[in-house]
């Protein structure tokens, strides 16, 4: 026997079903506005690798070009003197750093974005690696007429070794210094200062150049994001620096963050934690290329 409604109960159950259209509704609603922003994202993330595709493609042509013809140079030897030669060899190992550090950090990017950038921790000498990842950026500096200083508070020498992937914290101070050595102002000084203590280790590296304005200080971390684009932008690069220095300080994870105001220059400081208990003890890394292992 079928349970009629009463007029009470009828009201309810279209109220409900009302309620559950409205409901429907709003999360389709929601749901487009969803697939709108992500294609948007998809589009804007297209046309920057676009312009990201178009910028390494000068970035590794023009220090080729230069090499091969450096080195052409020097083969075809028109008794050049020993100094002439010298320079010749300066421009070459100069162009072939910038090339080498294109690179990594295209190779680095792709890595993070396949989730294949995993840690390799080790007993780092971190003077050792900062100063030595400092003193590769001097030619750059020099020519820029920029003093490079480094600060230590309290001495991590030889006998203190940090446990953190090597190579991953030298790219992520290799990038700091290359955004302050491009954007620091001529005849200025870019300074480095380490720290470290119960929480981990503190890295930053400050340029008297340019600065950002906060409106921009999370765009700059963005994959592919200049501030300035097209074939008018005034400074070298690819977009792609900052954004490897933040993901692989998040990955060791750690922070990167940026006190900086437009014309007052900026101070990046990335914080990383020392890797505990994941292995590396018996491995000693001098830089972020040697490793020696403990038999």
């Amino acid at each position: 026997m079928m349970h009629r409604l009463s007029d009470e109960e009828l009201l309810k159950e279209l109220s409900d079903r009302i309620d559950e259209k409205n409901s429907a509704l709003f999360d389709l609603r929601m749901t487009t506005k969803r697939l709108e922003e992500v294609n948007r994202r998809l589009v804007e993330s297209e046309a920057l690798k676009g312009h990201f595709l178009s910028n390494i493609r000068n970035e590794i042509n023009n220090p080729l070009a230069v090499i091969i013809a450096t080195a052409s140079e020097i083969a075809s030897g028109h008794g050049r003197d020993p100094a002439a030669c010298s320079a010749l060899g300066d421009a070459i190992r100069g162009e072939a750093f910038n090339l080498d550090f294109q690179l990594r950090n295209i190779f680095c990017a792709a890595e993070i974005e396949a989730g294949e950038a995993l840690p390799t921790p080790a007993q780092v000498d971190l003077r050792a690696l900062v100063e030595g990842t400092v003193s590769s950026f001097a030619p750059l500096a020099a020519a820029k007429g920029l003093e490079l200083r480094t600060r230590w508070e309290g001495d991590p020498g030889p006998g203190q070794p940090f446990v953190t992937d090597p190579a991953k914290l030298q790219l992520i101070l290799a990038n700091l210094l290359s955004n302050a050595v491009k954007f620091g102002g001529e005849g200025g000084a870019v300074r480095v200062k380490v720290a470290r203590d119960a929480a981990g280790l503190r890295l930053s590296v400050e340029d008297q150049g340019i600065g950002i304005d906060p409106a921009d200080q999370d765009v700059i971390f963005e994959r592919f994001h200049q501030l300035e684009g097209g074939t008018a932008k005034g400074y070298p690069g690819h977009g792609l620096g900052l954004s490897v220095a933040r993901a692989l300080a998040e990955l060791l994870g750690g922070t990167i963050t940026v006190d900086s105001a437009a014309g007052r220059g900026s101070c990046f400081t990335a914080r990383v934690p020392e890797t505990r208990g994941a292995g590396g003890d018996d491995v000693f890394a001098v830089d972020g290329n040697e490793f020696f292992f403990d038999a």
